[in-house]
C-alpha cells in the first residue's frame, strides 16, 4: 500500500511530499504494520498517531551526523527515509481509520498530514480443547492466584506500554521465530474449552518437545520470568516502544527480569505448564497493549 502526502511547511514556502509504504499491502484484524515515510525535502524529525495510539519513526540509515535534531551534510531538500511499527487490535471493526504524521523541518518549522487506511475482515478457526477442570472452574483459592497474575501482568505490560523507556527501540532488524518448528495452532483460532468459548487464540502455537531451547526473537529486555497459573513458566521481553514477546508453557527458565537479551539467545525450554493440552511453545506478541498476529511478524522485513 502506497500513497503520497503533501505536507505544508512555513514560510519561506516549501513543499514536502512525502511518499508512505504500509506493509503488509492487505492490513486485517491483529495485523502488525510497518510504516515506511519518504520525504523529499529535509525532515529531522516524524511522528505519528494511528488508532489513538502514538507511534515512534525512527530515521532509516541515517548518515553521519544527521540524528535527529541536526542537518549536518543535508541541504533543505535532501530526502530522508523513515520507518515505524504499529499495529491493528483483533477486535478492530472493519472500516477505514486515519494515520496522523508530525514532523519538523531543519528550520524546525512543524508539519503535518494525514491518510486514511483500510482495514479488512480476518476470518478465524475454531477449535475443541479438552483440559484438567480447574482450567476452567478454577477453586477459591486458584481464583486468588489468577487473580494476583493478572494484576502483576497489568503492571508489568502498563509500564512496557507507556513508561518513561517506552520510546526506546531495543529491536533490531527483522523478528526471527523462537524455534524452527512449524506452526500448530494459529493467532485467532476461537478456543472451546471442555466445550465452553473460553477465549480467542493471542499467539501462535508451535509444536516443541519438552527441553526444546526457545530463543529470543530479537533484542530487549526482560521484563518478566516467573511461573503463571495460566501462561505457566513465562518469559516477556520488553523491545521498546510498546512492543513485546511473549514465551509461555517453558518447562524452564534460562532468564531473570531486569536482564538484556540479544536476537537469538535462549531464554527458556519449551515444555506444558499451565493450561496446555501437551507439549509446545506459545508465542505472543502485544503491541501497545493490543495482541498482533506472530506469524505476520515473522514475514515483516524490518529495518
Amino acid at each position: 500500500m502506497t500513497a503520497a502526502l503533501i505536507l505544508g511547511l512555513a514560510s519561506p514556502v516549501v513543499c514536502a511530499q512525502l511518499s508512505t509504504s504500509i506493509l503488509p499491502a492487505r492490513l486485517a484484524q491483529g495485523s502488525p504494520i510497518l510504516i515506511q515515510v519518504k520525504a523529499t525535502a529535509r525532515l529531522v524529525a516524524l511522528s505519528g498517531e494511528w488508532m489513538g495510539k502514538r507511534i515512534y519513526f525512527a530515521e532509516e540509515n541515517p548518515k553521519p551526523g544527521a540524528g535527529t535534531g541536526a542537518s549536518k551534510g543535508f541541504s533543505k531538500n535532501s530526502p530522508t527515509i523513515w520507518f515505524a511499527f504499529a499495529g491493528v487490535a483483533l477486535d478492530t471493526p472493519v472500516g477505514s481509520y486515519t494515520l496522523k504524521l508530525t514532523g519538523k523541518d531543519a528550520k524546525g518549522t512543524e508539519v503535518s498530514g494525514s491518510e486514511i487506511v483500510r482495514v479488512e475482515a480476518s476470518h478465524y478457526t475454531t477449535v475443541e480443547l479438552k483440559v484438567a477442570k480447574e482450567f476452567t472452574q478454577p477453586d477459591e483459592t486458584t481464583q486468588k492466584r489468577i487473580a494476583e497474575d493478572q494484576k502483576l501482568k497489568h503492571e508489568v505490560f502498563e509500564r512496557a506500554d507507556h513508561g518513561p523507556d517506552t520510546p526506546l527501540r531495543l529491536w533490531q532488524g527483522s523478528f526471527v521465530a523462537p524455534i524452527p518448528n512449524t506452526a500448530s495452532d494459529g493467532f485467532g483460532t476461537r478456543r472451546v474449552f471442555n466445550g465452553e468459548l473460553q477465549s480467542q487464540h493471542q499467539g501462535l502455537d508451535f509444536h516443541a518437545a519438552t527441553g526444546t531451547p526457545v530463543h529470543a526473537a530479537n533484542g530487549g529486555k526482560v521484563v518478566l520470568a516467573r511461573s503463571l497459573f495460566f501462561e505457566g513458566n513465562c518469559v516477556a521481553i520488553d523491545h521498546g516502544e510498546g512492543l513485546l514477546t511473549i514465551y509461555m508453557h517453558l518447562s524452564e527458565l534460562k532468564v531473570k527480569a531486569g536482564q538484556s537479551v540479544q536476537l537469538g539467545e535462549v531464554v527458556g525450554l519449551s515444555g506444558a505448564t499451565g493450561r496446555a493440552t501437551g507439549p509446545h511453545l506459545h508465542m505472543g506478541v502485544r503491541w501497545q497493549g493490543v495482541y498482533l498476529d506472530p506469524a505476520q511478524l515473522l514475514t515483516l522485513k524490518l529495518p
